[in-house]
């Protein structure tokens, strides 16, 4: 009876144990849980990292690449339980080399200047040549024509390329070249200019140049005549066909009327489309004068007393004729 009794009582105290036992597991599984979370946080960032990085053999530091991020140990925790931060994979991602490349041409290359203001295009009236020419032999005129697809004008059977301006020649330029060009004089002041020996050079010498009678010659074509001369027995009157001169001389001239320019020869041939201007010739008078014609609108007007120091006149160059 008594055997029976504490047998009862042994099954009663066995079942309060496990019932204690079922009561308390859940408090010290928690427990554990918390624990564990607080050795982990306050684990050294050494061990975080070598818990997270699989260990390497490598001792030297490696370089961060600029796409790499430096990841902290709190924010690894947060990743191992799938609470890291979510950041936008178009910030995580470079941008493919073909947009960057497409975005390096889209830049000028060349910085813009708002304020620029386009060159004005240089009208034939202005041309200068750069056909020089420094003399080696004989002298032979190299022309680029002042207007495209101007033609070649011929007259006395020669051929001369479209009218063009050329520089003046300074004393010292026009010192080293006056005998190979056949100039016989230069300027006497240093800082003085020569016209006409400008056009010599630019021609290659006085014999590539028109003469009296080719400048004629030229007005009959300009003006539509059939002929524009000076008689042979009147020739001797002007000093346009006599010789150069070292001394001073009277400054013959004179001039014919009743002439009409055409513009659409002149054009075609490539000389000013109106008229009054005047080509220079290579009859150098004197030290101070050289031979000039100029072109009116209804006359061809002389003067021997052309001063060579002009720097508007046109040369008028004799060229293989095409």
């Amino acid at each position: 009876m008594l055997q029976d009794r504490y047998g009862r009582l042994g099954i009663v105290a066995a079942l309060i144990v496990i019932a204690v036992i079922l009561i308390m597991a859940p408090g010290m599984q928690s427990k554990k849980q918390t624990e564990e979370q607080l050795n982990f946080t306050s684990m050294p960032k050494e061990n975080v990292s070598k818990e997270k990085t699989p260990e390497t053999t490598v001792n030297t530091p490696q370089p961060v690449s600029v796409n790499e991020k430096l990841v902290s140990p709190e924010d690894q925790m947060l990743d191992a339980w799938g609470m890291g931060k979510r950041e936008d994979k178009a910030l995580q991602e470079p941008l493919p080399q073909e947009e960057l490349k497409q975005e390096s041409n889209d830049l000028p290359a060349e910085p813009v200047h708002i304020d620029a203001k386009p060159e004005p295009k240089a009208e034939h009236i202005k041309t200068v040549t750069d056909a020089l020419r420094t003399p080696a032999g004989p002298a032979k005129a190299i022309i680029k024509p002042a207007v495209p697809n101007a033609k070649q004008i011929k007259v006395n059977g020669k051929c001369f390329a479209p009218p063009l301006i050329a520089a003046p020649m300074v004393k010292s330029e026009c010192n080293k070249v006056n005998n190979s060009y056949g100039i016989n004089a230069c300027p006497k002041a240093d800082d003085g200019l020569d016209g006409w020996a400008g056009a010599v050079k630019v021609c290659g010498g006085v014999d590539k140049m028109p003469d009296m009678d080719d400048l004629l010659a030229i007005a009959a074509e300009l003006y539509s005549r059939s002929t524009i001369k000076i008689e042979e027995s009147a020739r001797s009157n002007y000093k346009a066909y006599g010789k150069f001169s070292p001394n001073a001389i009277d400054c013959d001239k004179f001039e014919m009327r009743g002439f009409s320019y055409d513009t659409a020869i002149a054009k075609e041939y490539g000389y000013p489309e109106q008229a009054g201007f005047s080509v220079w010739g290579k009859t150098e008078i004197n030290p101070k004068y050289g031979l000039g014609l100029t072109y009116n609108s209804s006359s061809v007007q002389y003067s021997a007393c052309t001063d060579r120091s002009a720097q508007t006149y046109y040369s008028v160059c004799q060229v293989d004729c095409q």
